[in-house]
């Protein structure tokens, strides 16, 4: 079959045609040659149009997007070089290095899995530092163990500034982190070290907590400040397990409307993914005349809060 001569075509033609390219065919033309690679890169340099993620997680992988998504493993022909003992992370680590390079786009996500590391967490991090310091979404998880060190370290080098998701670890008693300002999400699983102190001070937008320390009157005492607009005035929506099942009661003490959730206000909590099938909850108001609906799931053990913004 003939070669198409791509490289020999007019300017206006060749844009056109990489412009119809998928970022997979993109960066199998930029492995052909030299010539082909700077093509490749001077040609996205002007038109950036992609964006990526990268999940080491179990099926590690890089999804590279932009009205689709593309998924790669690795990509082949990159020169052999050892970073990481573990096979997968390293072949991430050179398709990240190269996709930034010739796609020239950030990575909005990074999700990490510190067991998938082993022994090589700082490392990793070190690298990614190295790389790229700033994510919309940085999500650790750890197959329920305890990586605080790692967490801490990962923090206090890379920053989020969109979403922090912490899922599947264990914490320490005494363990402390610091929550980065202006996060549209806020999730931990295990969010027994964020007192109630640290707790008031937050201003994301969205907030899951499940296994909270917070107590039913610390709940209280939250929506009263909400309430008068003293703390998370860029709350949106909430949603919080706490084990005291009393937490109703709490709500019931402020000033409220009893309301049916309709499906005007299940429609609220869907959209921010509070899947509920509560039929009755609580409209508050702020001082400033905004008003949030509040209800609660309640178990003999545990109490789960649900608030979102109207």
């Amino acid at each position: 079959m003939a070669t198409f001569p791509l490289l020999q075509l007019p300017v206006v033609a060749m844009e056109n045609t990489l412009s119809i390219m998928t970022p997979l065919e993109l960066i199998d033309l930029s492995l052909v040659s030299a010539r082909s690679k700077t093509t490749v890169k001077n040609f996205l340099r002007v038109r950036p149009k992609f964006k990526a993620e990268m999940n080491i997680s179990r099926g590690s992988n890089i999804i590279i997007s932009a009205r689709e998504e593309w998924r790669l493993k690795k990509i082949n022909k990159l020169e052999e070089e050892r970073r990481f003992m573990n096979n997968e992370v390293n072949e991430m680590a050179k398709a990240f290095e190269y996709i930034k390079e010739v796609l020239e786009c950030d990575f909005d996500l990074i999700r990490i899995d510190f067991s998938r590391l082993h022994d090589e967490n700082r490392q990793f991090i070190d690298w990614l530092r190295s790389q790229q310091q700033i994510f919309d979404t940085i999500a650790i998880q750890g197959s329920y163990q305890n990586y605080d060190d790692d967490v801490k370290y990962l923090m206090e080098n890379l920053k989020a500034t969109g979403e922090l998701v912490l899922v599947m670890l264990r914490h320490a008693d005494d363990f402390q982190l610091e929550i980065p300002e202006g996060l549209r999400i806020l999730h931990v699983d295990s969010s027994g070290f964020i007192k109630f102190e640290q707790f008031l001070k937050l201003d994301s937008e969205q907030i899951v907590f499940l296994r909270s320390p917070l107590t039913s009157q610390e709940i209280y005492r939250f929506l009263k400040s909400w309430m008068a607009c003293e703390s998370h005035l860029n709350l949106k929506a909430l949603q919080i397990t706490i084990d005291h099942p009393d937490v109703i009661n709490a709500v019931k003490e402020l000033p409220h409307v009893e309301v049916t959730i309709d499906n005007n206000i299940r429609g609220m909590f869907d959209r921010v993914a509070f899947f509920n099938s509560l039929t009755n909850g609580f409209n508050i108001t702020r001082s400033d005349g905004k008003i949030a609906t509040t209800c609660v799931l309640q178990t003999a053990a545990t109490s789960r809060l649900y608030f979102v913004l109207h």
